[in-house]
């Protein structure tokens, strides 16, 4: 029996084990930098069986490394937050914390690399080192940076990093990666229209501020989304408006929100482009004033061609596994990206097979069956490893 298909053996005989695991973190939700539970569950639970744990590490997250021989290091990442919402699947494991739940499959990332440090530390060889990297705040953007600001990679340094997601619309141990961007870059636009404001019975006395915003949006969707191209998409969709405190006045001010996810910086460039000149259109024409900012919530996650044509490689391994390359950038965004832009990294899609539901759903829940698969995929990729250049 080869390496690999012990592995799978094994994953196949735990499956109970590890899907009870996976359940407990999936009833006891934690939101962004509040993962002291979840931390603390995952310290235990690698610092029991061998693996050197660090602790608080950009505030609630964890790294754990396992020593290895003379090879490259490998660094493979979750993420651990939980979403704010009110869970809705029906099952026995459901959310014990009100109004949390584990609605993009966090816990069962979280019980993936779990498996896979239980695989690695059954192996009296390994090519080199092993560094989990347990994240805490994927889901607002902000954790990947809190660990690399608190020195993550100078304090535990890797050659080459993996970061996986489920993917509920692809089957079942399907694995989807491409080289390049994966995943979308992610700004949203934040817009102040501004005037005098006044008196509801005497329009004709101040701008008009409702029309602006109007013409702004039409013209906005209108430009922003003929960028879209088949192998580039683009997403630009407004948000979130807020103005007014009485039916009788004209606001002073309307505040308006927008998201746009992109795959190339030079789509960015143009629709700042774009944005400012209808900006300039809208205050000549209405007579109003308009503040703009835009603000980074995700860099582009991008593949390394090494790592990524690696990954690809050994994939061929992994019996319950089939391959597809990824068409195009997903509008999706993901943080990981932060660490891809310091280490050559991939990031790939696992299949769950699940339809009726997707991620962010109130009635999602992870598909334990995966458990038999991610863990196989990311201990052949570290066995495979080769010496450190």
């Amino acid at each position: 029996m080869t390496n690999v298909d012990a592995s799978c053996a094994f994953l196949a005989q735990n499956l109970e084990r590890f899907s009870s695991i996976r359940q407990e973190f999936h009833m006891q939700p934690e939101l962004a930098y509040e993962e002291k539970e979840t931390s603390t569950r995952i310290a235990n639970f690698l610092t029991d069986i061998g693996w050197t744990v660090s602790r608080g590490i950009g505030g609630t997250g964890v790294v754990a490394t396992l020593a290895g021989g003379t090879g490259s290091t490998i660094g493979l990442r979750s993420d651990m937050d939980a979403l704010p919402i009110i869970e809705n699947t029906h099952v026995a494991h459901s959310s014990r914390n009100a109004g949390k739940m584990h609605a993009c499959g966090h816990d069962g990332h979280i019980t993936i690399l779990l498996a896979l440090a239980e695989l690695l530390v059954q192996e009296k060889e390994r090519p080199g080192d092993v560094n989990l990297y347990f994240q805490p705040a994927e889901e607002t953007g902000s954790g990947a940076q809190s660990m690399l600001e608190d020195g993550v990679l100078k304090r535990f340094p890797c050659d080459q990093m993996l970061g996986l997601h489920n993917w509920p619309t692809l089957p079942l141990g399907v694995v989807s990666v491409r080289q390049g961007v994966q995943m979308s870059a992610f700004q949203s636009l934040e817009l102040d229209f501004l005037c005098g404001g006044g008196h509801a019975a005497m329009p004709e006395n101040c701008p008009d501020i409702f029309s602006a915003m109007s013409d702004f949006l039409s013209q906005s969707y209108s430009k922003i989304r003929n960028l879209k191209h088949e192998n580039a998409p683009v997403s630009f969709s407004f948000t979130r408006v807020k103005g007014g405190s009485a039916i009788n006045i004209i606001p002073t001010t309307i505040s308006l929100e927008a998201s746009f996810r992109y795959s190339s910086n030079s789509q960015f460039l143009m629709v700042c482009d774009i944005v400012d000149e209808i900006r300039k259109q809208i205050i000549k024409n209405y007579g109003v004033d308009i503040d703009l900012r835009w603000i980074e919530r995700f860099a582009p996650l991008v593949n390394d061609e090494v790592v990524t044509s690696s990954l690809v490689k050994s994939l061929s391994d992994i019996p319950s596994v089939k391959y597809q390359e990824t068409a195009a950038p997903s509008m999706v965004a993901d943080d990981f990206g932060y660490f891809a832009e310091h280490v050559p990294s991939c990031y790939f899609w696992v299949g769950t097979g699940q339809k009726n539901t997707n991620l962010h759903a109130d009635n999602y829940d992870f598909n334990d069956n995966v458990l038999k698969i991610a863990p196989a995929i990311l201990y052949n990729y570290v066995m495979r490893s080769g010496p450190r250049d």
